[in-house]
């Protein structure tokens, strides 16, 4: 089988290596499709504090069961995704629910690869109504769905989702699937506001340089934001949200951060606003799962392109030089 090692920032390296062989509890899963996150791209371009070089990226992925251990409950044939991170369920957060914060927490190769090994329990099965390529939102949707968890979501709040791309759309669309009044929205790039707009944004705002969060405040209106979910997470978005949030209203910090990050203080104490990191998902799998199926979530247009496994070097460069150009890409091995 071949696998996609990212050995150091920049650098990917596709390796032979054997068929692995699974434990009791473990499937093997042939992988169809696996999405390039925006963690993956931070950790490509050196920018993702978390990561740890050399390993096998790669979280968002669909496909189809190979084998499967014996205490396992799938049977081969059968269409999966999986929720990654493997929890020790034993330490202090484990005990109280909250997995995601996992003291001991554990991963396997990512599905950048021919072939992946999940843990049974980690795994779920794709209903027939979905397609290959949509179920890899569903891990990004699940993100989605924990941010607005976190949040308190409430229908008729108004909300603000700092950056357009992918995760940006999914919180877009999962905030007018929860009822919210009104969906603005940030970003760049204008093809990527088109996008919102078509998946609810009432107020797509470009953001260009020169732009301060004073101005944010104009177009928006002051006390109207009831919750911001931050997919930057820099100093300029964090400033951003902290001013246009209503007093007592909520920050959700959804992006990989940048290693320092300077924002008015002040405002979080004077206002008695919420800032609240988001990491992961918490149980938000079969909800994400339910969603999609449904088609409570619109997702057309979020995928822009499929790179084959042998092309993921090229894939990663084109995506970091063309942000305007790509939503959603993928990898199929």
């Amino acid at each position: 089988m071949r696998k996609a090692v990212l050995r150091e920032p920049l650098r990917f390296e596709l390796v032979d290596a054997d068929i692995p062989r699974i434990a009791d509890d473990e499937l093997l899963v042939k992988v169809k499709y696996c999405g390039i996150c925006g963690s993956d791209l931070h950790a490509y371009a050196g920018k993702n504090q978390f990561s740890r070089f050399p390993y096998v990226p790669g979280h968002e992925f669909v496909g189809v069961v190979q084998d499967a251990g014996k205490n396992a409950r799938f049977k081969p044939g059968q269409v999966v995704t999986v929720e990654p991170g493997i929890q020790c369920n034993r330490c202090l957060y484990c005990q109280r629910g909250d997995y995601q914060l996992c003291t001991n927490q554990a991963s396997l190769d990512g599905a950048f690869a021919d072939y992946a090994v999940t843990k049974a329990w980690k795994t779920f099965a794709v209903p027939t109504s979905v397609d290959a390529q949509t179920a890899t939102l569903i891990e990004p949707l699940a993100c989605a769905l924990h941010a607005m968890d976190l949040a308190g979501m409430k229908k008729g709040w108004n909300v603000l989702v700092q950056g357009a791309g992918p995760i940006g759309q999914l919180l877009v669309r999962t905030a007018r699937a929860l009822g919210a009044q009104s969906v603005a929205a940030t970003d760049l790039f204008e093809s990527r506001l088109s996008l919102a707009r078509q998946g609810g944004a009432s107020r797509p705002i470009r953001v260009t340089d020169g732009y301060t969060p004073g101005r944010l405040v104009e177009e928006i209106g002051a006390d109207v934001i009831d919750v911001v979910f931050d997919t930057i997470a820099n100093d300029f978005s964090m400033n951003c949200a902290v001013n246009v949030v209503r007093k007592g209203g909520t920050v959700v910090v959804v992006g990989v951060p940048a290693p320092k990050v300077c924002f008015d203080l002040g405002k979080v104490m004077y206002n008695e606003l919420r800032v609240v990191g988001d990491l992961m998902y918490r149980d938000n799998f079969p909800t994400a799962i339910s969603m999609v199926s449904r088609k409570k979530i619109d997702t057309q247009g979020m995928i822009s392109r499929v790179f084959s496994l042998a092309e993921i070097g090229e894939a990663f460069r084109q995506i970091e030089e063309g942000k305007d150009r790509f939503m959603k890409c993928l990898v199929e091995p």
